[in-house]
């Protein structure tokens, strides 16, 4: 007999201001998040305040890879693939921003990098190919 499905979290969900997301990393202000293959979770890795990442490989993490929010960002060189967003960048208590330096990012089934805006706060992000 297969073991049972494991049920929905019933708070969880992609919107970043009614829902709660579950992350493989949570990254705060001065971290900084690199060489870390991380697969199958809500969110590969959930940053807030100012923070960077580098080499990461993010692979069919649920709703997005990277979730930057409130704060300044600068991811370099990270990989991701699969979820609906590659890279959210979500302002709701600060102007946010994000650079992102050679992010590859594949096979989302949404928008690759996508902003999300709340409350009069901004979302910008500069990429480099």
């Amino acid at each position: 007999m297969d073991p049972p499905l494991p049920e929905p979290d019933p708070g969880c969900g992609p919107d970043f201001f009614t829902e709660f997301q579950h992350a493989g990393i949570l990254a705060n202000t001065g971290v900084v998040v690199t060489r870390n293959r991380l697969i199958g979770n809500q969110l590969g890795i959930y940053a807030f305040g100012t923070m960077e990442t580098s080499h990461n490989t993010l692979i069919a993490n649920e709703n997005f890879g990277l979730a930057l929010q409130d704060g300044t960002f600068t991811a370099v060189k990270d990989t991701v693939r699969g979820g609906v967003g590659g890279v959210a960048v979500i302002a709701s208590a600060v102007d946010t921003g994000a650079r992102l330096d050679h992010v590859k990012i594949t096979k989302t089934s949404g928008d690759p990098i996508q902003k999300f805006e709340c409350c009069g706060f901004t979302a910008t992000v500069t990429t480099k190919p």
